[in-house]
């Protein structure tokens, strides 16, 4: 038996000398030049095609394999007919960069030498040096009140309820199925809607510190949590709004930037109208009540409560007894919300993260939008067939007959 360790010497056999007739060279000889010209050709044709690039609007892909967050975002452009093939990678190029580093700034896990949420989680009652943008993003969520920031230990159990093989499964992750597991969301709830018991305090200088009270810290032990803080499924808002302002201070502004779970921006460049869709789950189904169409720049947010593509329908759901669910837990009472909603808000001076911050509270409490009482938050729902846009300035496109629509003048 040989081992791989005894390897022999292989020696090809010299082959015999091989004759080559002498007739035909002409010919030959022409056959090869005509084979060479459609290689060059073919390989000119496809140079072409990879440095020649029509005008007009274009989806702007991320460079192939890139370790960005690209994948949960789509960016359109509007190209410059005399120059489009440039301006492509000039953009794919920028956007590359900005989803790179998006990836290492909003990523919750150890990332070397990069000041993120898992430094922030692992040295609680510390100061923490973080990155600028993320810095920014914290700014933000302080300033709203916003307490779904302090849910992290509730979203990262709770998300075992979307990947799991069968009902029995889901059962487990459920706190609306198991008493015992509802007690621990509630009670994390509680101190997380307590600032005395959670808090971020923000320290200048892009440090922080995260303030954890020893009940608190008794209770992670006590239940293995790790993570106090979590961007959760807010965290798209904060990345769209970075790559809005990425490709907005190197002056390209006819973009259109969506992320998969509902955040977008216009940029307003391009002086077209930008199209919402509004969307209504009534007891008869599914409908597209309108296309709403108004002139950017602006912001959007769309949340609810259902799934409308595959795109991100790993985080919509529905339990074994039939009710509806989605990412979304209810910052009062740590429970997963369970009733049919939709919001949409749009703002031409708002960035995505604050229309989101602002909305939220009444997303998930169930509210009005009207609620907010903000004349630089616009809105659009439906309510017992009418379908309300706060906006005068928006264009109602191809709406469902079975609605009335409400829109003042």
């Amino acid at each position: 038996m040989r081992n791989a360790n005894e390897r022999q010497v292989y020696t090809p056999r010299r082959p015999d000398r091989i004759e080559v007739s002498g007739e035909h060279v002409r010919a030959r000889w022409i056959a090869v030049i005509l084979l060479i010209a459609l290689a060059v050709g073919g390989f000119g044709l496809g140079l072409h095609r990879l440095l020649s690039r029509d005008g007009g609007w274009t989806e702007i892909e991320a460079r192939k394999g890139s370790p960005g967050c690209a994948a949960e975002f789509r960016l359109l452009y509007e190209l410059d007919g005399k120059n489009a093939a440039a301006e492509y990678r000039t953009i794919s190029a920028l956007y590359t960069a900005a989803c790179e580093r998006a990836a290492l700034v909003y990523s919750e896990e150890e990332a070397e030498g990069v000041g993120n949420l898992f430094s922030v989680n692992r040295h609680p009652n510390e100061a923490v040096t973080v990155e600028p943008e993320l810095y920014a993003a914290l700014s933000e969520i302080a300033a709203s009140g916003e307490r779904s920031f302090y849910l992290a230990p509730l979203y990262d159990f709770y998300s075992g309820f979307f990947f799991s093989a069968d009902a029995e499964e889901a059962a487990a992750y459920d706190p609306l199925a198991d008493a015992e597991l509802a007690g621990f969301f509630a009670d994390w709830a509680a101190l997380a809607a307590d600032p005395a018991q959670l808090e971020l305090e923000l320290l200048g200088e892009n440090r922080v510190r995260l303030h954890v009270s020893q009940d608190v810290l008794r209770f992670a032990k006590e239940n293995g949590v790790e993570r106090y803080v979590s961007l959760s499924w807010m965290k798209n808002a904060f990345i769209l709004d970075d790559l809005a302002e990425a490709l907005r201070a190197q002056g390209f502004t006819r973009a259109s930037l969506q992320s998969v779970d509902g955040f977008a921006a216009d940029l307003g460049g391009s002086g077209e109208p930008f199209s919402m869709e509004l969307y209504d789950l009534s007891p008869s189904g599914l409908r597209r009540a309108a296309v709403l169409e108004r002139p950017g720049p602006l912001c959007c947010v769309s949340l609810r409560s259902y799934s409308l593509r595959s795109a991100y329908g790993d985080w919509y759901a529905e339990s074994e007894d039939g009710l509806p669910r989605s990412v979304y837990l209810d910052p009062r009472t740590g429970l997963p919300l369970t009733e049919q909603r939709e919001m949409l808000l749009w703002s031409s001076d708002r960035r995505c993260a604050e229309l989101l911050l602002r909305g939220c509270p009444v997303f998930l409490s169930g509210e009005d939008p009207a609620a907010l009482r903000d004349p630089d938050i616009r809105f659009a729902r439906c309510d017992g067939g009418v379908l309300f846009c706060s906006d005068p300035e928006a264009a109602i496109v191809a709406p469902d007959p079975l609605y009335t629509l409400d829109i003042p003048s």
